[in-house]
This record gives structure tokens, C-alpha cells and sequence, in this order.
């Protein structure tokens, strides 16, 4: 009798060993994928303190994971986007930040992360980096202001040409229309 239930409680202890392992390896797994991805993790607590940040976070805050877990450490923001707040209570913005290779620009998506008992634990923000996409936007816009501008000027410009030629035609077809109303003299 003892030795069946010592032999349930090693299967038992052996399956617990297995579920812990398989855990363990699932975390560093998702540690792996986090640590992988390119764009910005952050995590912070209800009180603003950092949590967790990957590698790619500690790159542009220039500071070591060892010195912001725990801080309340902010990225330098040089420039607000707009902000929009999507139906599940995410909030989307962009935001011109201050890096190691200059200003670059990051569209963040920022959320609760809830506990298991459904109250607020941490604010988790993503940011990837679209310095490529705002700067082509902008440059977009600005040839399409200026290509705008230039139409208006091309505008201006016939509208007075026109006008300007139009006055002496009319003269000159006036006389003309006169000139074949009349015998003409040796003079005329």
C-alpha cells in the first residue's frame, strides 16, 4: 500500500518536473520572441516604473535594461503626434523621439494589460519606427503644396497674359471691323 501511493506521488513529482520544464522552456521561448522582435516593449506598472524592455527599447533610451527596470524613465519626445483611442481602449500615437542615430519617429500602441482579477497591472506600449513613412508622408506633402502653389501661379499667369492680350486684340479688331465698313482712300 505505501509503495503504490510513494510510487503515485514519483509519477506525480516526475509529471510536475515535466510541466515545469515545459514552462520554463515556453517563457524562454517568449522571452526569445520579445527580445527578437524589432519594434519598441515596454511594460509599466500602475505607478509608471518600468517592468520590462527589450533590446531594442534599451538601444534608443541608450541605457542599459539593469538601469531602466525599475525607473521611471521616459524617451526624450521632440515632437507630439496626434492621438487616437481605438474601441478596446488602446491608444494610438506617434511621436518624434531623440535617438542614438537622431530623431526618429515611432508610432506607439499602448494598452492595459490586466491582472487575473481584471484590474489594471501594467501599461504595455509598442513602438516601431516609421522615420521612413513620415518622412516620405512629409516630403509627399510638401511636392504636393508646392506642385499646388505652381498651379496657382500658372493660373494667375495665363489669366493676365489673356487679359493682357485680349485689350489691344479688340482694339485691333475693332479698327479692322471699322476699316471694312468704308472705302478705303489712297491714304488709308
Amino acid at each position: 500500500m505505501m509503495r503504490r501511493k510513494l510510487r503515485k506521488i514519483a509519477l506525480h513529482n516526475e509529471t510536475m518536473a515535466d510541466r515545469n520544464w515545459e514552462l520554463q522552456e515556453a517563457e524562454q521561448r517568449a522571452r526569445r520572441l520579445f527580445e527578437a522582435q524589432g519594434d519598441l516593449i515596454v511594460l509599466r506598472e500602475a505607478e509608471g516604473r518600468i517592468s520590462y524592455a527589450n533590446d531594442a527599447y534599451c538601444e534608443l533610451a541608450q541605457s542599459p535594461r539593469s538601469a531602466l527596470i525599475g525607473s521611471r524613465a521616459r524617451l526624450k519626445v521632440l515632437e507630439q503626434g496626434d492621438t487616437a483611442l481605438e474601441s478596446d481602449g488602446t491608444r494610438v500615437h506617434d511621436q518624434k523621439i531623440s535617438g542614438p542615430l537622431g530623431p526618429r519617429w515611432i508610432a506607439w500602441r499602448e494598452g492595459l494589460v490586466r491582472d487575473d482579477a481584471g484590474g489594471a497591472a501594467e501599461m504595455q506600449s509598442v513602438g516601431r519606427d516609421v522615420t521612413d513613412r513620415t518622412e516620405s508622408e512629409r516630403a509627399l506633402t510638401e511636392a504636393r503644396d508646392q506642385a499646388d502653389a505652381a498651379s496657382r501661379a500658372k493660373s494667375r499667369f495665363l489669366a493676365m497674359a489673356s487679359h493682357e492680350i485680349r485689350t489691344p486684340l479688340n482694339g485691333i479688331i475693332g479698327m479692322s471691323g471699322l476699316l471694312m465698313d468704308t472705302p478705303l482712300t489712297p491714304e488709308q
